[in-house]
């Protein structure tokens, strides 16, 4: 019964952490394809331009990691403020661990960098004439 009490958090907090994990990554793939359909006539100007499909990959991803880099302050600053409200209580006194937020933080930036990829290699795939004759 005592195992019991010990495990049940851990495994309803990691379910819960993998839900939040899968909608973040569904709503950053929405917000990504969404930027990148708005500038599909950008992209096929940089294709018909010169620019190659790699090029045009790393400007999306390079987009979605500002998002990343502008979401992670703001992430740490509500862990450490339910650090301070619950951590008490939940880690009845044991010192404060940082692994469990580093790793958040690499799961977060990861998931947020393959739910861009998808958009930004749709955006590379563009075919300039189409885009271009489209307006």
């Amino acid at each position: 019964d005592a195992l019991y009490q010990d495990w049940l958090p851990s495994r309803l907090g990691a379910v819960l952490a993998v839900i939040a994990l899968l909608l973040a990554a569904a709503g950053l793939y929405g917000a990504a394809a969404h930027s990148t359909q708005q500038r599909m006539r950008e992209f096929g100007v940089r294709m018909a331009l010169g620019a190659r499909s790699g090029q045009i990959v790393m400007l999306v991803l390079r987009q979605v990691g500002w998002m990343c880099l502008a979401g992670v302050p703001a992430g740490t600053a509500l862990w450490f403020a339910g650090y301070r409200y619950y951590g008490a209580t939940l880690l009845s006194g044991r010192p404060l661990e940082l692994a469990p937020l580093f790793a958040g933080i690499l799961a977060a930036a990861g998931t947020a960098l393959i739910a861009a990829l998808l958009p930004s290699i749709r955006a590379s795939r563009v075919d300039a004439m189409d885009v271009l004759r489209s307006d």
